[in-house]
């Protein structure tokens, strides 16, 4: 009987073995899947947080782009710009001359011969002179029943000026008072208070006369009017029908304006600029200011 009760009790025991033994056979089993598992689980969170912040960034890029191409486009035309204006020839802003003075780079048409500006050229009602407004110098032409006119020459003391590599003639001006019912289309009221020359040529077989086109600020007719009297083309680029009073920028293709109204192509080398301001047919009074004369390349 103890006999028998003594092997009960070891089969016990070796069952009890058994059993742990599984158990912890099951358990490290288990732990060595949840082992395997976690890496992946950690891969697939880290791929996903990457994903996450890849595409947060393209969104920002996306977002961005707009404002970069912007960005680049303004300092492309910027730079443009600055290229463009390193090639502008400026002829006169009136800026070197003081309040009152006169403009001794242009010349004065005296005994049919251009000569240096001089004080007995101007007269109380037909000059020119400079004057400043607002920290500004510009220069006015002031005309009462006369005429009066400026020349710059294209020449070695006057401006050097090439149509194929500066077609363009830009300046400003602005109208104080024009001749009263003035119009460059009727010979007995041809009285422009403002007008800009470009002398191309001189043309005749005995009496020489410029060929020229005169660029004007009409106290009447519209702006577009071509005018012709004969060698001499007139084109209104501004009216007293728009206003007067306020400066007025212009800029004029001169090569495509001497096809238009001549035909052919210009010299290469115009002779001068001339500024002009007269009221002698209609008696009246005329006032105008000139101002930022530039030539300019090409568009």
């Amino acid at each position: 009987m103890n006999r028998i009760n003594k092997l009960a009790r070891v089969l016990a025991a070796t069952i009890l073995i058994t059993l742990f033994a599984s158990f912890f056979q099951m358990a490290s089993a288990q732990d060595v899947q949840v082992a395997q598992v976690a890496p992946d689980v950690q891969v697939a969170q880290d791929v996903q947080e990457a994903q996450d912040v890849q595409e947060a960034q393209d969104a920002q890029e996306a977002q961005d782009a707009p404002d970069v191409q912007v960005a680049q486009d303004v300092q492309e035309a910027q730079e443009a710009q600055d290229a463009q204006e390193a090639q502008v020839i400026l002829l006169d802003d009136f800026e070197s001359y003081d309040d009152g003075a006169l403009p001794l780079k242009w010349k004065y048409l005296h005994d049919k011969k251009l000569v240096w500006l001089a004080p007995e050229h101007m007269r109380p009602n037909e000059r020119f002179t400079v004057v400043e407004e607002d920290g500004n110098k510009a220069l006015r032409v002031h005309v009462r029943g006369e005429a009066v006119h400026l020349t710059m020459a294209n020449e070695e003391d006057g401006f050097d000026w090439d149509l194929t590599s500066h077609p363009r003639l830009a300046w400003d001006w602005r109208a104080i008072s024009l001749p009263e019912n003035a119009r460059e289309d009727k010979k007995n009221l041809n009285d422009t208070g403002a007008g800009l020359y470009v002398i191309y040529k001189f043309e005749g077989f005995i009496i020489k006369k410029p060929k020229a086109i005169k660029y004007v600020y009409s106290s009447t007719l519209p702006v577009g009017t071509v005018v012709s009297y004969g060698k001499l083309k007139v084109i209104v680029v501004s009216t007293a029908a728009d206003g007067i009073g306020e400066w007025q920028h212009i800029e004029r293709d001169v090569v495509a304006d001497y096809r238009e109204v001549f035909g052919g192509d210009p010299p290469d080398r115009p002779l001068s600029i001339r500024l002009w301001g007269d009221s002698d047919n209609t008696g009246s009074l005329a006032e105008a200011d000139f101002d930022n004369i530039r030539l300019l390349p090409p568009k």
